[in-house]
């Protein structure tokens, strides 16, 4: 490493501290694309060869259909002798939909998505049972509201 180098790391060090400094008062997506220039600039300063190309793109979750999510915990409660959380049903429908429940995150969106519809649905079809966690369970057929 040459005496110029440790010049240029130290100017990176400058405008990343400069980046982070001002990160509250600036817009989240100009941070994001600031940091990201920067990083390409020290990527290509270690690889003249290298190109945002050589990165693998980040994962972005399938967006979920709410009406096949609906259709899927509704009949997964309907099914189910016991009363269950928005987590069991998720788990159940993420298996149904070919989802990687093993995956927290994806778990998570699923359970978010299944207590949102769950809490919409409260009161008409499902009846909710407790407060944390709240159990689910489909209501008699002849059950008023």
């Amino acid at each position: 490493m040459t005496m110029d180098r440790f010049d240029r790391l130290e100017d990176y060090e400058r405008r990343y501290a400069r980046i982070l400094a001002t990160s509250d008062q600036t817009d989240a997506a100009v941070v994001q694309m600031e940091l990201s220039a920067l990083a390409a600039r020290i990527r290509r300063e270690i690889d003249d060869e290298w190109t945002p190309d050589h990165l693998e793109p980040a994962r972005s979750a399938p967006r979920l259909d709410a009406r096949l999510l609906k259709t899927h915990a509704l009949d997964v409660l309907s099914t189910r002798p016991q009363p269950a959380t928005s987590r069991q049903v998720a788990r159940m429908v993420g298996r149904r939909l070919g989802q990687d429940i093993a995956d927290d995150v994806v778990l998570r969106r699923l359970d978010r998505a299944v207590r949102r519809m769950l809490d919409q649905e409260a009161g008409g079809r499902v009846e909710r049972i407790g407060s944390w966690p709240a159990q689910w369970r489909m209501r008699a057929a002849g059950a008023e509201a």
